[in-house]
């Protein structure tokens, strides 16, 4: 109603404006006859208009001028009647496609609630204070809530506290700035303690320019985090193993990277004993730095016994959600012995057998900080293939240190040789056989080492069909051979070949032992036989027939006392024969024989040797150069006595022609210096170096008929090195020999000056 007034009013003032135009145009410009009608009915009804003094033309005139302004006013009124239609028809159909665009808008909203509400993302809105407002369906179920706990819940329940608030902070940084804010992975807190990684993105919400509430949206990325996280352990995992000497503290890396990884304050490793059939704690790890108790907790259990035990024998993972309220004692200690409230047991696997335990504890109740179960076993195989690796690792460097320190002690040369022949071991012993070092000898071929020239073709040749047969070579049987020092020099011996078929060609490791010792020592034994038949069938000859003599024949008493003392010097002979033999074996057996050293004087002891050689010996002349002060040494004065008598004796001996047996003594160089020379037979060089050898007896046509055992210089020798001294010998053939023993002197007697 008020808009037609309005009009109406408005057509009024037009018409007015509009006569009085007219009016003051008519006067200018005279209207035609056929208006005059017209204004005559405007001129009746604007009749207050009379009282103006006007004569009849301008009286004619204004009616004139009414009658137009009357109709220009009838003009606009239509015109604006017809604008006021069609303005009217235009909002009755902007108001019915509002009306359409709305009742579309609500549609669409609805569409879209019910989108995000089964949307497969997390969409929640919170205040600034963190109380949650909304969350979706999917939301809520994701994270095992209802909608009626939404009253009850605030973001800092279902997300990370840190999280929630580092995020809260983003979004009121990007908002001030006007920026997005960015997405970042946080972990939300489920119900049930599963976990549950979020891609979030957050916006803060204004009204009136003034901040009200934070809306978010987080995706599920929980299996590409694990995923991901997966392989980092296994990363860090297999870094930590390699980085760490000793298997003790490898497990040490392990478990620390293992729980920081999965935000755990604790972790044990367990292996199974399964000799003994209980399960052991290997290694521990804290985070506050110390052992948190373990060492007043037990280190091993029984199949079934402790959470470890629990998980050994059931071969499965095990959660202790409250260790506080645990039926388990280990449980209950484990809770109080740290404020540990909530672990797993983790089977570690070989395969399909469980060697070990893994156990994750974390101060946090309900934590949701370790991976889905799935995860943590594959984790728990991880680690049994990795610590059953570094197992095998510490097993094989064992082993390796062993085979080399067999290698090394080894008194066999110990060589080894790849399918062509070259060699690739060279223990010590071969260094010192063959005079090649390990680092030259590694490389070459075995045939230009240790085999003669001659025979090498004959080696090869066997060799290669060893190679094309696949059979051991010898049968694993030892042989005896003739091998070859770096100098060119040849020795006897001993050979045993072992083939080992690993990768695509055999290795073959050959023992050598060198056995020229050996060849000696049944060279002597032969000889042994034959002196100790010949030394003793002499004397048991002579002793049988005067025995058999006197038994036959009644013989003058001056007879039968002359046999009977051929008798007795041949059964002193017996006597000495097996005394020397006794000796030398007691001499040689270190500390079978017992030394009674006092301080002597030398001088004594060779002059009381020389008077015993003297009486038993007519044919050679006996001197002596001895020094006039006392020649002091501590020794043994019976054994040394020996030494001397058989140095004497030994130069009587092999003077068969007589001559002259001098001896000597003296001091030099600290030392006691006896000397015995003779101008015997000589030695050549060759019997020089085997002298003072047991059995060995000087060789020529010279020394035939000669007599003894071979025992007499060999005596020398271990008597002179008990007393700290040595003996040694120089000769010419056909010119006699001198003996030189060595010994150190005694200290002074007090008041008794050494001679200058």
């Amino acid at each position: 109603m008020r808009g037609v007034l309005a009009r109406r009013l408005a057509v009024s003032v037009a018409a007015g404006a509009g006569g009085w135009l007219a009016f003051r145009l008519i006067r200018a410009w005279p209207l035609p006859e056929r208006w005059s009608v017209s204004l005559e009915l405007l001129a009746r009804w604007l009749g207050p208009l009379r009282p103006l003094e006007l004569d009849a033309r301008e009286l004619e005139l204004a009616r004139q001028v009414v009658a137009a302004a009357a109709l220009a006013g009838a003009v606009a009124i239509v015109w604006l009647e017809a604008r006021a239609f069609r303005h009217a028809s235009r909002s009755a159909l902007l108001a019915d496609r509002l009306r359409g665009t709305e009742a579309s808008l609500e549609a669409v909203s609805d569409a879209f609630r019910d989108l995000v509400e089964r949307a497969h993302d997390v969409h929640w809105r919170h205040d600034l204070s963190g109380r949650l407002e909304w969350m979706n369906e999917r939301g809520l179920r994701l994270l095992g809530y209802a909608a009626s706990d939404l009253a009850s819940l605030s973001i800092a329940d279902v997300l990370d506290v840190d999280a929630a608030a580092s995020l809260r902070d983003a979004a009121e940084v990007a908002a001030s700035a006007e920026r997005a804010v960015p997405r970042r992975e946080v972990l939300a807190r489920t119900r049930d303690g599963r976990p549950l990684w979020l891609e979030v993105h957050e916006r803060l919400v204004r009204r009136g320019g003034v901040p009200v509430a934070i809306e978010g949206v987080g995706f599920d990325v929980t299996a590409r985090r694990l995923a991901a996280t997966e392989a980092q352990l296994e990363g860090e995992l297999s870094r930590r193993l390699a980085e760490t000497t000793g298997l003790d503290g490898s497990l040490r890396a392990v478990l620390q990277a293992l729980c920081r990884a999965l935000h755990m304050e604790y972790g044990e490793l367990w292996s199974v004993d399964e000799q003994f059939d209980l399960i052991r704690l290997d290694a521990s790890w804290s985070a506050a730095g110390d052992a948190a108790g373990a060492e007043a907790r037990p280190r091993s259990f029984a199949r079934g016994v402790g959470l470890p035990g629990r998980v050994w024998g059931q071969g499965e993972t095990l959660v202790a959600p409250d260790l506080a309220a645990d039926p388990d004692p280990w449980c209950a200690r484990l809770a109080a012995s740290a404020p540990y409230r909530r672990a797993v047991g983790i089977p570690i696997r070989l395969a399909q057998r469980v060697i070990g335990v893994l156990l994750l504890a974390s101060a946090r109740a309900g934590a949701t900080h370790w991976a889905p179960l799935p995860v943590l076993e594959a984790l728990g195989r991880q680690i049994g293939a990795l610590t059953d690796r570094r197992r095998a690792e510490e097993a094989l460097k064992v082993s390796e240190a062993r085979k080399q320190a067999v290698l090394e002690t080894a008194l066999d040369c110990v060589i080894t040789a790849d399918h062509e022949g070259r060699i690739l071991e060279w223990n010590p012993a071969a260094e010192q056989a063959f005079g090649v070092a390990r680092e030259v000898a590694l490389g070459r071929p075995l045939a230009e080492l240790i085999v003669p020239p001659d025979l090498r073709e004959r080696h090869l040749t066997g060799f290669r069909a060893c190679l094309e047969s696949g059979r051991v070579p010898l049968g694993g049987a030892r042989i005896e051979i003739e091998a070859q020092r770096a100098d060119g020099s040849r020795f006897p011996a001993e050979l045993s070949i072992a083939r080992i078929d690993v990768g695509r060609h055999p290795v073959f490791t050959a023992h050598v032992r060198d056995v020229t010792e050996r060849k000696a020592l049944d060279r002597l034994k032969d000889e042994l036989v034959s002196t100790v038949s010949h030394e003793l069938r002499t004397p048991l000859a002579s002793i049988r027939g005067f025995v058999e003599l006197l038994l036959m024949r009644d013989y003058p008493p001056e007879e039968r006392r002359e046999f009977l003392e051929i008798v007795e010097q041949e059964i002193h002979r017996l006597g000495k024969l097996i005394d020397d033999f006794l000796d030398l074996q007691r001499l040689e057996a270190r500390g079978a024989v017992k030394y009674d050293f006092q301080p002597l004087d030398l001088r004594e002891l060779l002059e009381h040797a020389l008077a015993l050689l003297g009486a038993a010996s007519e044919r050679h002349t006996l001197s002596a150069q001895l020094p006039s002060e006392p020649l002091r040494v501590r020794a043994d004065r019976d054994r040394l006595a020996q030494a001397v008598l058989n140095l004497l004796s030994n130069a009587v001996k092999y003077s068969p022609d007589g001559g002259e047996v001098r001896l000597s003594a003296g001091r030099e160089g600290g030392r006691a210096v006896v000397r015995v020379s003779d101008q015997g037979i000589g030695m050549t060089p060759e019997t020089l170096g085997k002298l003072f050898t047991k059995f060995y007896r000087a060789e020529g046509h010279a020394a035939r008929g000669i007599g003894g055992t071979g025992l007499g210089l060999a005596l020398v020798r271990e008597i002179a090195t008990a007393h700290g001294g040595d003996v040694s010998a120089r000769s010419e053939l056909g010119r006699g020999s001198e003996f030189t023993l060595a010994l150190p002197l005694a200290e002074e007697p007090p008041g008794e000056e050494k001679p200058a």
